[in-house]
């Protein structure tokens, strides 16, 4: 969060730095949602009555207030330079969507703690893309500039898919895994 508001700071000071920072803040944004999947008793969980379907529930659910947080967040510090705002916001909610479903599967495997896998992961990955486009001079994958529909359209699928796909797995509910002596 002090990382966020930092750089909607350093990009309300800085206009040329709008185009990172705002990466960055969506990057935060599913970083912050694959964290929200850490658990240290995951095994306990996975073995009462009503864990395998309610732990994952609940970390979805908070999952879901964070990325709806830094998507606003990312359109409050999108300014005018910005042609759309909810553009940013589409892309930090899909960024969410794809991190809570990874970090779904990993918990369906009982992986206790898969949020720092998950942050390196989104991190790396999404800023290949930007580095890329930089030094290729390249069209960036992020609405730097205005987003084409079919880009438009990427993103809005990529995000229903993977909340869809992370819904999908906290309904089935953990395969329960009893400890033998």
């Amino acid at each position: 969060m002090a990382g966020t508001v930092m750089l909607i700071a350093a990009i309300t000071e800085w206009s040329t730095l709008t185009g990172i920072g705002l990466t960055l803040i969506a990057l935060l944004t599913g970083v912050a949602a694959g964290f929200a999947f850490d658990e240290a008793a995951v095994r306990v969980t996975s073995v009462t009555a009503r864990g395998t379907r309610w732990a994952p529930l609940a970390r979805l659910v908070v999952a879901v207030a964070v990325a709806i947080g830094g998507a606003g967040l990312v359109a409050l510090a999108a300014d005018e330079a910005v042609s759309d705002r909810s553009d940013w916001a589409v892309l930090a909610l899909a960024l969410g969507g794809g991190a809570a479903l990874v970090a779904m599967a990993f918990g369906r495997r009982q992986v206790p703690r898969p949020g720092s896998g998950i942050a390196a992961a989104v991190v790396l990955l999404g800023l290949m893309p930007l580095v890329l486009s930089m030094l290729l001079e390249l069209r960036s994958p992020y609405p730097v500039e205005a987003w084409t529909a079919d880009l438009r359209t990427t993103w809005w699928s990529a995000g229903l898919l993977a909340w869809g796909g992370a819904l999908m797995l906290a309904l089935r509910g953990v395969p329960r895994r009893h400890v033998q002596p």
